[in-house]
């Protein structure tokens, strides 16, 4: 039980007290969740070190070295003054004011919904599908023998070249999957020192709680009272689909989505504060996307175009997209783009299909799966009222605030999201097909949905502030 508390929380603590060291203009909210899922990266990566090395994966080592990260910010120098972010209103209200029993009345349903989906997830075996086709065997096999064995595709293993001691999986695309959910699952069954299915998918309750802190509190930072940032973080963390996820474990939609909506607040965040922490943390999470699951890799793409953009000037950016315009239609007219990256791979877009680095090669042809996109968003329990509450947020936020507009960061990234989700689903016909079958759409659109709510609520309710100068630092 020691061990299992410590693989839990010292993650936590060691991203926490960097932060706090670090990010001196932040609120203890969002540095206890942004603190989590950057424990969690840093946990993964010393474990990659550590197999590199040719060290043996034993737990207190481990969390020896992990301990003494948590502890290098605590040490002098470093006691200079906070500057916290100044609070909405005329100073404490009474505890029993109207705002005061809102936010005590909706942390109270927080708190009862997350400690139930613990319970759920703590009492429930592991039979989620990527769970116990993907991620899970790496993670029991690395477990087991206290290393990081390769995995090799099917028709690799059997022919058996070069692969002594390499292992597969039965579904043909995922030896190749990114390694980070596994690291979860391992890290956590380390510190049990043993396996247990119920126990190694805990931490999906813990990044949804996270997500949850980190949220209650840029949403302070952006202006919005206590008590109405408790009802949205109350809204979000009550969505059925994400709930579903958090209590099964063993997806890497979660993860995946946690990490795009913190590096997209942290985005939103530094384009008004121009603090170094801001653009650091919106780098890194995007980043991050890449080593959770492939598509992770167009969504922190996307997010890490947004920050490009935001760091060069308005009149170079529009330059540049209308280059970019240009050489794309004039390519298209030509026949297509087919080039070779150094480093990369192929990159083909032409009339017959599509070809990207590291997602492989899909043909094109429009599906009409709008009947699907319908039943899905606003039919579906799956949603409950975010759908139709999201519309009528941005429909107001519109007409509240259309100066938003020149803020342009937030809108070219979800904007360019939602283009591409479209696409990939009404224009590549494996995913029409999966969708029609509702195999993906859903955890598809988990990615994007606290990403898409953030930004509703950034528009709708965050007090408007003037950017800083471009190039002060």
């Amino acid at each position: 039980m020691t061990g299992l508390l410590v693989s839990l929380f010292l993650p936590w603590i060691a991203g926490s007290t960097w932060l706090w060291r670090t990010w001196r203009t932040a609120n203890l909210p969002a540095v206890l969740g942004y603190g989590y899922l950057l424990g969690i990266l840093v946990t993964t990566a010393l474990i990659r070190v550590w197999h590199f090395a040719g060290l043996e994966l034993e737990f207190w080592s481990l969390a020896a070295v992990l301990t003494l990260l948590a502890a290098l910010p605590l040490l002098p120098p470093g006691q200079a003054a906070r500057q916290e972010q100044p609070r909405p209103g005329n100073g404490p209200s009474p505890w029993w004011s109207a705002e005061n029993l809102v936010f005590a009345f909706f942390l109270s349903l927080v708190a009862l919904r997350l400690g139930s989906m613990l319970l759920d997830n703590i009492y429930r075996p592991l039979f989620s599908w990527d769970a116990w086709m993907n991620f899970a065997p790496k993670a029991r096999v690395w477990f087991e023998l206290g290393e990081l064995t390769p995995y090799a595709s099917p028709k690799d293993w059997l022919r058996g070249a070069s692969l002594e001691g390499a292992f597969t999986l039965g579904n043909w695309q995922s030896w190749d999957y990114p390694i980070t959910v596994p690291l979860v699952m391992l890290w956590t069954a380390l510190g049990l020192d043993a396996w247990h299915d119920h126990l190694v998918k805990l931490p999906w309750v813990f990044v949804g709680a996270a997500l949850g802190l980190a949220v209650y509190g840029q949403f302070r930072h952006f202006g919005i009272s206590r008590h109405i940032a408790m009802v949205l973080v109350y809204l979000l963390l009550s969505i059925p689909y994400l709930n579903i996820h958090m209590v099964l474990g063993g997806y890497a939609d979660l993860w995946l989505a946690s990490l795009l909506c913190l590096g997209l607040l942290a985005l939103m965040r530094w384009t008004t504060t121009r603090h170094k922490t801001d653009l650091a943390l919106a780098l890194l999470f995007a980043v991050s996307c890449f080593a959770i699951k492939k598509p992770g890799v167009i969504w922190g793409g996307l997010l890490l175009a947004s920050i490009g953009l935001a760091l060069v000037p308005r009149r170079i950016t529009l330059v540049l997209a209308g280059f970019f315009a240009i050489a794309a239609t004039a390519l298209w007219i030509a026949g297509g783009i087919d080039i070779t990256l150094p480093a990369i791979g192929r990159l083909r877009i032409d009339a017959g299909g599509i070809a990207l680095p590291y997602l492989g090669q899909q043909p094109l042809g429009f599906t009409n799966v709008s009947t699907v996109f319908v039943d899905s968003l606003f039919l579906s329990p799956n949603w409950h009222l975010f759908w139709y509450m999201l519309v009528v947020a941005l429909v107001l936020a519109l007409a509240a605030r259309p100066q938003r507009l020149r803020q342009a960061t937030p809108f070219v990234f979800t904007g360019a999201s939602v283009v591409a989700f479209l696409f990939i689903f009404f224009m590549i016909p494996r995913y029409s097909k999966e969708a029609f079958e509702l195999t993906t759409l859903n955890r598809a659109l988990l990615h994007l949905v606290p990403s898409l709510f953030v930004f509703a609520i950034w528009w709708l309710w965050a007090r408007p502030a003037e950017p800083a100068p471009p190039h002060e630092p």
